[in-house]
């Protein structure tokens, strides 16, 4: 069963903004409209699926993964972003092939390594500058704080107060 051709009834209920029982109804009615019972759940066939609301799941779609595109490209909302991202990918889920979601996961799996790794190095820099002891102690707790948020600081070399 080709899974980017069907759409569960919860699905396209998110999408239209109505509950099941609407879209039974609503689809029951039409007599082109292909359904399949799964277990207790249905899932209906979009190519038959009248235009306005295949157009709705499409531009469902789209807006998940321009979302999902948007929030990788902004590094700087560092709030919920991770929430955000997991809910993108939750719309995208049932609407397109499990081939192709293995990209959105893995991409999700590289934010999660990057984020983590940010941490890691953040925690370094916020040990290093604090050591009374260490080579790049900054007695100043604003100038430890610019030091900390600085881009620069996080460069391999050390940042900018290493050549």
């Amino acid at each position: 069963m080709n899974q980017d051709k069907y759409i569960s009834t919860s699905d396209l209920a998110r999408i239209l903004g109505v509950t099941r029982q609407a879209i039974q109804k609503q689809l029951n009615g039409i007599p082109d409209v292909k359904i399949k019972k799964v277990g207790a759940g249905f899932l209906y066939d979009i190519d038959t699926l009248p235009e306005d609301i295949k157009e709705r799941i499409k531009k469902a779609q789209k807006e998940a993964t321009e979302q999902v595109i948007s929030l990788s490209q902004k590094p700087s909302k560092d709030l919920d972003f991770e929430k955000e991202l997991w809910k993108a990918a939750d719309k995208l889920r049932g609407n397109i092939d499990p081939g192709q979601y293995k990209y959105i996961v893995l991409g999700l799996i590289f934010l999660k390594y990057v984020s983590d790794a940010f941490y890691q190095r953040k925690d370094e820099l916020e040990k290093t500058v604090s050591n009374p002891n260490g080579a790049l102690f900054i007695r100043d707790e604003s100038s430890r704080k610019y030091y900390i948020e600085n881009k620069d600081s996080y460069h391999p070399r050390g940042g900018f107060l290493c050549s």
